[in-house]
């Protein structure tokens, strides 16, 4: 049996604190039953299913999550972290013998709940809701401690004490990321075919979606998509576990997860769109797919440059392994951000020919219902990829900064000041030329370009200069 695994087991689930679970469950359960038969309308079946549905979230979403995070962190305030990272287990036995373990009596409660809420309505159809319910809870958890592990190689790098704000952030992360898909969900669904993930994340029922051609229930995709997300988080979490024990990473797996994310993201548009039924079909679809796909690898951008701990040894390695034409330890060191910025180039030239030919087509037609389309120029979508390499330099710029533990919240002060000032000044000249050196336009979209790209050069520049400057003392 995985020694992680049984020695969280025999911590959480002691015959003590099972015991205190099974009477705190009868009690919440008999206390429904009470509250039932008091009401109006009694209905103790009912009762014990709503009852059994709020243990379930708040055992497994909260709960289960708080402990998967701390399950690293616990070794590191004790001191025994550092022993468990020279031991001889391996990184996979390690990952999930404390995710597994460290939840698992949080995980009795909710499936104590989970199956009372699933035997009080047999006659529903509800098996792949209720099982996508189980599989986002083994997402959060799997994110919290993918956060957790994020946070420990962050703050060694950065000289500080790990906290659990990480895992705080890790839980909110993997919110955000279920909101990002339901709402490019729903605009598609907005442009004129339901075909998007807007019910999806609401467990919908009854109502059929496509991906890639393939039709599938709205509560079936939402399964299958959910129970992938969670296998690459849990794959995140055990590269990041490779490394606090001292293993070396190729980026093979992070590119593998970039053309997931393209792949999944490009699936979700409508197979075909047209401006107008009576115009010449303009492949709108393709426009969507390939617009939907750059957002999504713009926004890995940023959330690489944010994750990546700010190690200026590591970097000074990799730039001088890789000059040195030493390029197998270089693969080793590469920062995530070069594969992003790679697949996000590619989508974004993908999404301007696109859009070139949508736009073209518009003007051949006389913008026909199109006018709100005539601003997609190959040139703006470029120009605007300049732009989010710029933005990408200033998280660097910022967490590269004498006092990197200061990094992140400079680095969010920094992007705010920027696009802040940019509209500002670019909402003062009004129709003059010149606004379009601050902000990615449609009109004098050249300038946009070049003034981006010189914006990206500059703060880079500015960016490598503090990772080879010496870290000052922490304060």
């Amino acid at each position: 049996m995985n020694p992680e695994l049984q020695r969280n087991v025999w911590l959480e689930t002691s015959p003590r604190r099972l015991a205190w679970v099974a009477v705190a469950v009868a009690l919440v359960y008999g206390s429904a039953v009470l509250l039932a038969q008091l009401s109006s309308r009694p209905d103790a079946l009912a009762a014990m299913g709503t009852a059994g549905g709020l243990m379930f979230f708040c055992s497994a979403y909260v709960w289960g999550v708080r402990n998967a995070g701390q399950s690293v962190m616990v070794e590191i305030s004790q001191r025994t972290w550092d022993f468990q990272r020279l031991s001889a287990i391996s990184p996979w036995a390690m990952t999930w013998g404390k995710l597994v373990g460290a939840t698992s009596l949080a995980w009795i409660v909710a499936l104590a709940g989970w199956v009372v809420s699933a035997a009080v309505r047999p006659g529903e159809n509800l098996g792949p809701t209720l099982f996508s319910a189980l599989a986002v809870a083994i997402l959060l958890q799997a994110m919290a401690l993918w956060a957790t592990l994020v946070g420990v190689r962050k703050a060694r790098a950065e000289g500080r004490v790990p906290s659990l704000r990480s895992v705080v952030g890790g839980f909110l992360l993997a919110l955000f990321g279920l909101w990002l898909i339901s709402s490019f969900g729903r605009l598609l669904g907005d442009v004129g075919h339901f075909n998007g993930l807007g019910s999806v994340w609401l467990w919908g029922r009854g109502v059929s979606m496509g991906w890639w051609g393939v039709s599938l229930p709205v509560d079936v995709f939402a399964l299958l998509s959910t129970l992938a997300f969670a296998a690459w988080a849990l794959v995140g979490a055990w590269r990041l576990m490779r490394l606090e024990m001292q293993m070396r990473n190729t980026p093979w797996i992070w590119i593998a997860f970039l053309i997931f994310l393209a792949v999944y993201v490009g699936g979700l548009a409508p197979p075909r769109l047209s401006v107008d039924p009576q115009a010449v079909e303009l492949h709108l679809s393709e426009l969507l797919r390939s617009g939907g796909v750059a957002l999504v690898l713009g926004l890995t951008l940023y959330a690489a440059a944010f994750v990546e701990p700010a190690d200026r040894v590591r970097l000074r390695r990799f730039v001088e392994t890789a000059r040195r034409g030493q390029f197998k330890t270089a693969l080793d060191l590469t920062p995530l951000i070069l594969p992003a910025a790679a697949a996000g180039l590619i989508a974004a030239v993908v999404f301007a020919i696109w859009a070139g030919g949508v736009h073209t087509a518009i003007q051949r037609q006389g913008e026909l219902n199109g006018g709100g389309l005539a601003w997609l120029s190959p040139v703006t979508v470029l120009a605007g990829f300049a732009f989010v390499l710029r933005d990408v330099g200033v998280v660097f710029f910022f967490r590269f900064g004498p006092r990197p533990r200061r990094g992140d919240f400079s680095a969010v002060v920094g992007l705010v000041l920027v696009h802040l000032v940019s509209h500002a000044l670019a909402a003062a000249l009004g129709d003059n030329p010149a606004r379009a050196a601050l902000w990615p336009m449609g009109a004098h979209a050249e300038i946009s370009l070049i003034s981006g790209l010189i914006q990206a050069a500059v703060v880079w520049w500015l960016a490598w200069r503090r990772v080879g400057a010496p870290e000052r003392p922490a304060d």
